[in-house]
């Protein structure tokens, strides 16, 4: 049957228990406690020394009062506490312990064995463990050497439209007109020299025009070409603006998450390192 009982509560000791020990209930047992150890959750501290299998009283941490607690190293007073091995306490200021802290010293420890007054806490819900540093991004800062020119936007890069068929010559970085040469054979059987020039101009013509109006397409094609390069170049700007400006972004939100977890340590809120 259910009961209610006052503090402090009578358990069956399953080890050894000195008095002023931290415990914590023994696994799948609701009647039976043990030492609580570094990081364990106590339910309570031990009110005199009991043999393995006999029955202690446990002073309940929820019980509204303060405690005596062993220590297991010099205590500072008003230091945060933290919970050791076999059930005995110590501070933040002489060793780091484990998990979150469980209380705070009324009253400084000699060393491992002397026993101190301190307000526990079991309500974890403020007593966080120790949180770790936030690593600063280990991004490497951009060198921007792509010029362009950053407005904000990222601007279409529309592909110029291929060119076909195949090309013949020498390329020397420039593209010229072909000049068509001038002359006419007149029909005669025995032209004159300027008969014949009058041919040769009339037959290579039509590849002079051609030819310069294939230059011209090249030349299109590569003014295409350059003013997509203008576009990718400023484009290129604006994502090593934007990805600095998210590195700085995030370099400034680790100082202050760093910060922000320094001033809960400092406040005994969250275990030091």
């Amino acid at each position: 049957m259910s009961q209610s009982r006052k503090n402090p509560v009578s358990f069956t000791a399953t080890e050894a228990l000195e008095a002023f020990r931290r415990v914590k209930l023994t696994s799948s047992s609701g009647t039976a406690v043990e030492y609580a150890d570094a990081g364990d959750a106590a339910i309570g501290v031990t009110v005199s020394a009991a043999a393995i299998g006999e029955m202690v009283l446990v002073s309940l941490v929820k019980a509204g009062e303060t405690h005596k607690v062993t220590c297991s190293g010099a205590v500072v007073v008003g230091a945060p506490l933290y919970g050791t091995n076999d059930g005995k306490v110590d501070d933040e200021r002489r060793w780091s312990g484990t998990g979150a802290t469980i209380g705070v010293a009324l009253e400084a420890g000699s060393g491992n064995g002397s026993v101190i007054e301190a307000i526990l806490d079991q309500d974890s819900a403020l007593n966080l463990p120790h949180i770790a540093d936030v690593a600063a991004s280990t991004q490497t800062a951009l060198t921007d050497n792509g010029g362009g020119t950053a407005d904000g936007t990222v601007a279409s890069q529309a592909a110029p439209a291929g060119l076909t068929g195949t090309l013949t010559g020498t390329v020397n970085g420039a593209l010229v007109d072909v000049a068509a040469a001038a002359g006419n054979c007149g029909g005669n059987t025995t032209p004159s020299a300027s008969d014949v020039d009058t041919a040769i101009a009339t037959a290579v013509a039509p590849i002079v025009t051609g030819v310069n109006e294939q230059n011209k397409e090249l030349m299109t094609r590569i003014n295409d070409l350059i003013t997509l390069a203008g576009v990718a170049q400023n484009n290129l700007k604006e994502v090593t603006t934007q990805l600095a400006a998210a590195k700085a972004d995030s370099d400034a939100q680790v100082t202050k998450i760093n910060a922000i977890l320094a001033r809960l340590e400092a406040a005994g809120i969250s275990a030091a390192s």
